[in-house]
């Protein structure tokens, strides 16, 4: 009896002893390579990867993220990929950049908040050949759609429309938005056969900013500006150049910071008065073509949502803001827009 009960006090004790090794390999992580069990939010640095929704802006993803704990999203896109794919499109960019055509007046350096106006000639001078160009011409084309005031209903017409498709296709027809585009279907983002009506949805679709109203669309607030407590929006050297050239619409004070791309644009912060109400800090791609901001805004978006988004734009270090709204069950572009890094 004594013999038979050692044994099994042997026996439990071995038990014991494994569990216990495996619980502390568990706890410890030691060789674990594995997001079985470890989803959810923060980084645990007894792993050698991660299992939090960062892993894929850092790289650090166990193998089997995807399978465990993102089954059915977009594949991850590191920082690396965006910086690659947003160089790749502003080498190519080419048809309808208008850098040219620009000539930029700094003229006064600024603070963020001041209102002295320091610069008392345009920001802007654009050649009229510019909006020869086609989808410049086509962006051109929906400055008279839209009304300023977010508390305002906008009324969408059949012929405003047709020159919404107009512009879609003109930019879905070259090689810089084709880059964009193929990046988010083989990501996985969009599929081929709803791509269009879903690109035109979040950028045209009208939603609500101010208390039900829809007054409001992703394309109209970054590529256009609006008005709702001030001025909101206005990220486009196109309307920035029309609004200069209409008298007592827009006034440039001056500016924060410019860093340019070389011959194909660049980027400033800075800060107007546009329709008597005062934007104190504000940038905009300049000399950019449509189809590029349309590409690189677009792809920030789905790849950063709410979130910075780290590019390099002709090797220069640029940050993507994206912001996004629900209304009535529908994603839309809320914002999307470009500063320094």
């Amino acid at each position: 009896m004594f013999f038979k009960m050692a044994r099994i006090t042997f026996v439990a004790v071995c038990v014991f002893l494994v569990v216990q090794g495996a619980f502390a390999y568990q706890s410890f992580g030691i060789g674990q390579d594995s997001c079985a069990g470890r989803c959810g939010p923060g980084t645990d640095p007894n792993y050698d990867c991660q299992c939090n929704t960062f892993c894929t802006q850092y790289g650090d993803c166990c193998d089997d993220y995807r399978e465990e704990c993102d089954a059915g999203s977009p594949d991850p896109v590191t920082d690396a990929e965006l910086v690659a794919l947003i160089e790749e499109m502003f080498s190519i960019e080419g048809t309808n950049n208008g850098n040219d055509y620009v000539r930029l007046n700094l003229q006064g350096k600024t603070s963020s908040g001041s209102q002295s106006d320091l610069s008392p000639l345009p920001l802007l001078t654009v050649n009229p050949a510019a909006y020869d160009l086609e989808t410049v011409k086509l962006v051109k084309a929906l400055h008279d759609n839209y009304i300023a005031s977010t508390a305002q209903n906008e009324n969408v017409t059949p012929a405003e429309l047709q020159e919404e498709a107009a512009l879609l296709d003109a930019v879905f027809a070259t090689p810089v938005f084709e880059r964009a585009r193929t990046f988010l279907i083989n990501k996985g983002f969009l599929t081929e056969s709803t791509f269009q009506s879903t690109f035109q949805k979040i950028w045209f679709g009208q939603y609500s900013r101010t208390s039900g109203v829809a007054g409001s669309s992703g394309f109209e607030h970054v590529f256009m500006g609006e008005l709702k407590s001030g001025v909101s929006g206005y990220h486009n050297w196109i309307f920035f150049d029309q609004s200069e050239n209409l008298a007592e619409n827009l006034n440039y004070l001056g500016y924060m910071n410019y860093g340019s791309f070389g011959p194909k644009g660049g980027l400033i912060q800075h800060n107007f008065f546009w329709q008597n109400q005062h934007k104190p800090i504000s940038s905009m791609l300049v000399g950019t073509s449509p189809e590029f901001e349309f590409g690189l805004f677009t792809v920030c978006w789905y790849a950063r949502p709410n979130a910075l988004c780290n590019v390099r734009i002709g090797g220069v270090a640029v940050k993507v803001q994206t912001y996004d709204i629900t209304y009535n069950g529908q994603k839309y572009v809320a914002s999307s827009y470009a500063d320094l890094g």
